[in-house]
């Protein structure tokens, strides 16, 4: 629970808005393969994390764990990794498939990213086979009822902070149908991810699915951020503040925007936002806290330098946007 509760505290900081489609009302139930587009680096996880009613296992690429920083967050989400030969990766992905069969045969829910890497092109890339190999040994395990549900995360401009987003839940694929379907037409199938048929199959309609809520079939046009009147007044008596506000936070706006420029592609970009963004800003307002502790000859100067940095972050925030809504053109991503 408290995961989600912080991953949707940063979608709100790191997002201006975020719509919602697709989703039913009532959350996912049973085994689930999660089958996702790539857009947008770390976001995509961050975003289906605040979304999802309970965090799925993630099958993530090996050499995330030799990051320290990001290795305890992957145990903690008890993500599995996934040993690529382009990686230099030496491990075998036997335990990779076991680990992912006996998750969806304990009824959660395995996410998996297809087409193989995070894609900086607009338009969705070709499927690698792992997650109709994945689903195919699961069902060949004896697990059953498993949901393939495509999502599709599409992002306004990804260098920029607090862009606009749209997540999307296509239609599920039930993979005992399909298998009982493939069984018609090839009686001799044995539907596991030796069966190269029966896996190109899946992929195909995994694929399918995928696409028609991912570009270039489903691109989202961003429509002109309405000006408001209550824009125009925010963006006009938020003024005096957001220059206040601009002396307390433009150093750890500064350190996101030196390390967006130091990434230099939009993919990383956006990946700098979401990880970078919620630590460098509450580090620099402690940091306040302790200069007001070093000035103030009473608590409660330190106090109000300390509380003074999320209050200044949120209404910058406010007014960032009411000034963006008054100038902002329509665009695809």
């Amino acid at each position: 629970m408290w995961i989600r509760a912080l991953t949707l505290l940063i979608r709100r900081l790191v997002f201006s808005s975020v719509k919602i489609r697709g989703f039913d009302s009532r959350p996912l139930e049973g085994p689930a393969l999660v089958v996702a587009s790539h857009f947008g680096g770390f976001a995509d996880p961050l975003l289906l994390l605040s979304q999802l009613a309970a965090p799925p296992r993630f099958l993530a690429k090996s050499t995330l764990w030799d990051a320290p920083w990001l290795a305890p967050l992957l145990n903690r989400l008890h993500a599995i990794p996934i040993y690529r030969a382009q990686d230099g990766a030496t491990g075998s992905n036997d335990d990779t498939f076991k680990a992912a069969t006996e998750a969806l045969r304990a009824q959660q829910q395995v996410a998996i990213f297809p087409e193989g890497f995070a894609n900086d092109d607009p338009d969705l890339h070709p499927l690698k086979t792992g997650a109709a190999r994945l689903a195919l040994d699961a069902h060949a395990a004896g697990v059953r009822h498993i949901q393939i549900v495509p999502f599709c995360a599409q992002y306004e401009r990804k260098t920029r902070m607090r862009t606009r987003v749209t997540l999307e839940q296509g239609t599920a694929l039930d993979l005992d149908t399909l298998v009982a379907a493939l069984a018609l037409e090839d009686p001799r199938a044995t539907f596991g991810s030796g069966d190269h048929a029966a896996v190109r199959a899946l992929t195909e309609r995994i694929a399918k699915q995928l696409q028609a809520i991912a570009p270039p079939a489903a691109s989202e046009t961003w429509k002109p951020r309405r000006a408001t009147p209550i824009h125009f007044t925010v963006s006009v008596t938020l003024l005096a503040v957001a220059l206040v506000a601009c002396v307390y936070n433009v150093i750890p706006w500064l350190v996101v925007a030196v390390g967006r420029a130091l990434r230099n592609a939009p993919v990383k970009e956006v990946t700098i936002n979401v990880f970078v963004a919620p630590v460098v800003f509450p580090v620099a307002w402690l940091l306040w806290g302790f200069v007001g502790a070093l000035l103030g000859e009473s608590a409660w100067v330190t106090l109000a330098m300390l509380l003074a940095g999320p209050l200044t972050g949120v209404l910058t925030l406010i007014w960032w946007d009411g000034v963006r809504s008054l100038r902002s053109p329509a665009r695809r991503p």
